[in-house]
């Protein structure tokens, strides 16, 4: 039977908050123990229980102390650089925003290229273009020029003649026929 997606929000009920903490309080526990036994690294975690009196303490080592020492002796650099505050979160969520931006603007000037090319390729005056226009349309061509020649030189090779597509050469292998 297929588990339904739970909801997260705030559980009313005493009775099923507390059963759900102590459920989820095991899971969390053995994939601590998992964590540490598969990966060999030191793990310590401190539950604030609200339903017993004081924190609980888990460690897969005898001594979890030693584990809060090690990472505080740590230099300050070494400590922080994979923790992330709200505006080192944005920051960095705005990073890859920007450059999904940038691959998104590239894509979308060689489409524009792309179009103005085929329009002036289908009759329309070329003296209506900029200087730039145009170096962006030659490159345009030199790059779709490349690819039709890979691709006939892909074809060549599966009618009998001896040609490598770029792909083969790279990766070492070679599926051409002699003459």
């Amino acid at each position: 039977m297929a588990r339904k997606k739970v909801t997260l929000a705030w559980i009313a009920n005493d009775v099923i908050r507390k059963a759900t903490f102590m459920k989820r309080k095991r899971s969390l526990i053995k994939k601590l123990s998992e964590l540490s036994t598969l990966c060999g690294v030191e793990v310590s975690v401190v539950l604030d229980n609200p339903y017993e009196g004081e924190p609980e303490v888990w460690s897969s080592i005898p001594d979890p102390v030693d584990t809060v020492l090690k990472f505080e002796t740590l230099p300050q650099s070494n400590r922080c650089k994979k923790m992330l505050d709200q505006e080192g979160l944005y920051r960095q969520s705005n990073e890859k925003l920007e450059q999904q931006l940038e691959r998104l603007e590239k894509k979308t000037k060689e489409v524009e290229i792309d179009h103005l090319m085929y329009q002036y390729l289908g009759g329309r005056n070329i003296a209506d273009l900029t200087i730039a226009d145009l170096h962006d349309i030659n490159k345009r061509i030199d790059v779709k020029t490349k690819a039709a020649e890979k691709m006939i030189n892909y074809l060549k090779g599966y009618e009998g003649e001896v040609a490598l597509p770029a792909m083969e050469k790279e990766s070492g292998t070679s599926k051409a026929k002699a003459k």
